[in-house]
């Protein structure tokens, strides 16, 4: 019997993956992911509750889908309960280039500011410019420079300097 059960599950999957991009579109259609909508399909891991509310599911992100699956499995399993979490976070990234000892593309935590992510890059190179470092942001369609000056915003100075990141952002060490 777990042999028959087996096969039809996996001959379920298969079927079922080509309702993945359908039930994904209609999943990216939702506003927000919630930390525990099984209801809806979805529940997203995350370890903030504020990243809770903001989170969209991006073109990156890995998921299982619980509603396909548990109708799926009704036909032959008495009340199924099926689990989906967020796999991988891939669509929320910022990137770090310039006089850094690690440039490159860095997954957006919550409530990341300037100050983490340049630590998340290693720190800079001997000739960094840490004093004119800046961030470049699309806002509108256009590119917008919002100045980061390390020394300031470390000292205490300029502390409205360290802003919390978006995705897509780049932090430019020159």
């Amino acid at each position: 019997m777990n042999f028959t059960i087996g096969y039809f599950m996996v001959a379920w999957l298969i079927i079922a993956d080509g309702q993945t991009e359908r039930v994904h579109d209609q999943v990216a259609q939702e506003t927000t992911a919630k930390k525990s909508e099984v209801s809806g399909g979805i529940a997203a891991a995350s370890h903030d509750s504020q990243a809770d509310a903001d989170y969209k599911i991006g073109p990156q992100d890995l998921l299982q889908l619980a509603a396909v699956i548990s109708d799926g499995l009704k036909k032959y399993i008495t009340n199924p309960q099926v689990t989906v979490s967020v796999a991988e976070i891939n669509s929320r990234r910022i990137y770090v280039t310039g006089e850094v000892l690690k440039a490159g593309a860095f997954p957006l935590l919550p409530n990341m500011t300037v100050l983490q992510a340049l630590s998340s890059s290693g720190g800079f190179s001997q000739f960094a410019r840490v004093k004119n470092i800046y961030v470049l942001r699309k806002e509108e369609g256009k590119d917008v420079k919002h100045p980061f000056n390390y020394k300031d915003v470390v000292s205490g100075k300029k502390p409205e300097q360290n802003i919390l990141l978006q995705p897509g952002d780049v932090i430019v060490v020159p």
